[in-house]
């Protein structure tokens, strides 16, 4: 959980002002981390290269499990109840993690996953929507009805972490199916998010690295800046054309990449200046899109990630320093088709 500092002066402040760069806040609102154990023995059953969470998982047993979500669902629960307005206004949703694949009944039981999400039902007031990380191989349409049949008053995304859909992407990080997995998610959503008996409305939460390698050929050097920006400009437009608008909200998160056990590719730190003018043009066809959306909750929106111990290093920090107000201010936007949001994109193409 981070630190939040609160500006006192006036309680009609903005979330925006009250909340510091290192606070997750995001289009949706405040963004809140539910952090729990894996319960399976062996941890996730896949081995994913370059995964920084696999051999530092923490095994837990079932019982000590739902005491730590009745610990960590009291703590959000304080925090609403501390401040009710900023919650209220700006609104808010959880993200949850449990080192692995929360839809995976070995993983979370279905008693725990359904005392979780009842548990999150019954705060004072209810999120826009949780997101469970998982694989998409756990999300079948019975695990969509089982949740459904619990009633609950929010809608549910799913965490998959995508890495990359470029062939070289899918190589290095071992996903050569990934395209097709999400795929084969998003139809099984879509089919049942189409179904006006269901109450719940579910949808994805994609998260792509960068990391200019993806886009270059083998020992190509990364002074080629132009490849580098037009690939990862393609890629994530690809995804955009490919799933926005299509009846599944969409939320895009981006993560620069930094070096991590299993992969020796430098950090990608000083290649941001290809990464942020990427982004208008992802922007603009963000806003073509969400025009054509009358559900808010059903728009697409992105988030960059520049928070966790990766990014903790004096190079990181000095990388990130630069575009740190971009950041925070296109992680905020609400309405991608606002007179702010392109303002900011012309801010970010003449840096």
């Amino acid at each position: 959980m981070f630190e939040c500092e609160k500006n006192n002066s006036n309680p009609k402040d903005s979330a925006k002002e009250i909340y510091k760069f290192n606070e997750r806040l995001d289009s949706d609102g405040i963004r809140e981390i539910i952090s729990i154990g894996n319960e399976n023995p062996g941890g996730c059953p896949f081995s994913c290269v370059g995964c920084g969470v696999h051999d530092q998982v923490v095994i837990s047993s079932s019982e000590d499990n739902k005491k730590l979500i009745d610990n960590l669902i009291n703590e959000i629960s304080l925090k609403i109840n501390k401040e009710n307005f900023n919650y209220q206004s700006e609104g808010y949703h959880i993200c949850v993690y449990n080192e692995g694949n929360v839809a995976n009944p070995k993983e979370l039981s279905w008693e725990n996953l359904e005392f979780l999400l009842l548990s999150i039902n019954n705060l004072e007031i209810p999120p826009k929507f949780i997101s469970l990380n998982s694989r998409s191989v756990f999300i079948t349409r019975e695990f969509l009805e089982k949740v459904n049949s619990l009633g609950l008053n929010y809608n549910i995304h799913f965490i998959m972490g995508v890495e990359s859909l470029t062939e070289r992407g899918k190589n290095i990080y071992g996903k050569k199916n990934i395209d097709k997995e999400i795929e084969e998610a998003f139809n099984i959503i879509k089919d049942f998010n189409n179904d006006s008996n269901n109450k719940i409305k579910y949808g994805i939460d994609a998260g792509f690295v960068f990391l200019p390698e993806f886009y270059l050929d083998e020992n190509e050097s990364r002074e080629n800046k132009e490849k580098i920006k037009n690939g990862f400009e393609k890629e994530i437009m690809d995804f955009i054309e490919k799933y926005s608008n299509k009846g599944v909200p969409i939320r895009i998160n981006l993560h620069p990449f930094y070096r991590t056990t299993g992969l020796s590719f430098d950090d990608s730190c000083n290649s941001l200046n290809e990464f942020f003018k990427a982004l208008p043009e992802i922007i603009k066809l963000i806003q073509e899109k969400n025009k054509q959306i009358q559900n808010e909750k059903e728009k697409t929106a992105i988030f960059i990630g520049v928070n966790g111990k990766g990014y903790e290093t004096e190079e990181w920090k000095e990388a990130i320093k630069k575009w740190e107000e971009i950041i925070l201010k296109l992680n905020s936007i609400k309405d991608y088709e606002s007179e702010e949001c392109r303002i900011l994109a012309e801010e970010i193409e003449k840096m």
